[in-house]
Parts: C-alpha cells; sequence; structure tokens
C-alpha cells in the first residue's frame, strides 16, 4: 500500500474537477479535503495503536528484567550465613 501525504491526494483530487459552478467546485474541493483529513487521521490512529502495543511490550519487559536483576542480588547479597538470613551491609569504601 503507497501511502501518500494529505497535500498530495487533495492535489490529485482536485485536479480532476469537472463542468460546474464555481461553488459546486469548491464544496467538492473541500469534501475531498475532508475526506483526506480523516483517513490521515485513520492512519494516525493505526500509527498510534502500534506504539502504545510497543510500548506496553517494553514496559512488560523493563519490569521482568528488573525481578530477575532484584531476586539475582537477594541471591549473591542477601544469602543466608550460618542457617540464619543476614541483612545484607554495603562493603566498605576505599
Amino acid at each position: 500500500m503507497v501511502k501518500s501525504s494529505l497535500v498530495d491526494r487533495f492535489l490529485v483530487s482536485s485536479g480532476t474537477s469537472g463542468e460546474g459552478s464555481e461553488s459546486e467546485t469548491r464544496e467538492e474541493d473541500l469534501k475531498r479535503a475532508f475526506e483526506a483529513a480523516v483517513g490521515s487521521l485513520g492512519v494516525f490512529e493505526y500509527m498510534f495503536a502500534e506504539r502504545e502495543v510497543r510500548w506496553a511490550e517494553e514496559m512488560r519487559r523493563i519490569t521482568e528484567d528488573r525481578e530477575r536483576v532484584e531476586n539475582l542480588l537477594r541471591q549473591v547479597i542477601g544469602g543466608e550465613r550460618n542457617g540464619s538470613t543476614t541483612t545484607p551491609t554495603a562493603p566498605p569504601l576505599l
């Protein structure tokens, strides 16, 4: 599917106007411009929906990654010592 800009679609459609009064021609041009604008909004809606789906998926992945890192840190830093759970402490500063 070839996508054209709103201006391109309007110029193509207005160049094909036939005989008729000036007011009829103007009305037809406005109608075509309106239809092109509505079509463009439809494309924009589709693009927005796709971006929203990608954003939700990325947020899900970030949450999963964060949970994995937290679990790893708990295993490495907050392990059991001598059978009792200890609170992790920060390493000494040099």
